[in-house]
């Protein structure tokens, strides 16, 4: 679960957005939807502290969520780093930091 939730989140910061024509999704479709493939996504290593007494059935612990909060950040910080310039709206797309690098000018 940690490792799906960190993809989705790599996915949402770099590729996913809804975007309308001013009535309806203008790219709702498979085909027109971008999302990442399997050769977009980095190899992902996990480690985990186990620990006992969660408050779920035979001491469960929600976990999956938790592989979601870093990422987008994460990535921004990478973007500032290599380019010197911050971009603040996902999807990081290659336009986005392109502009943000003119603006900076």
């Amino acid at each position: 679960q940690v490792e799906g939730a960190a993809l989705q989140a790599f996915g949402q910061s770099l590729f996913e957005e809804l975007r309308y024509d001013g009535v309806a999704p203008s790219n709702a479709t498979p085909l027109t939807y971008r999302v990442p493939l399997a050769g977009d996504l980095p190899h992902c290593y996990e480690s985990f502290v186990l620990e006992q007494g969660g408050p779920g059935p035979f001491g469960a612990k929600g976990i999956g969520e938790s592989g979601m909060l870093g990422v987008a950040a994460a990535i921004a910080n990478a973007i500032e780093d290599a380019v010197g310039v911050r971009v603040t709206q996902i999807p990081f797309t290659p336009e986005r930091v392109l502009a943000a690098i003119e603006a900076a000018r």
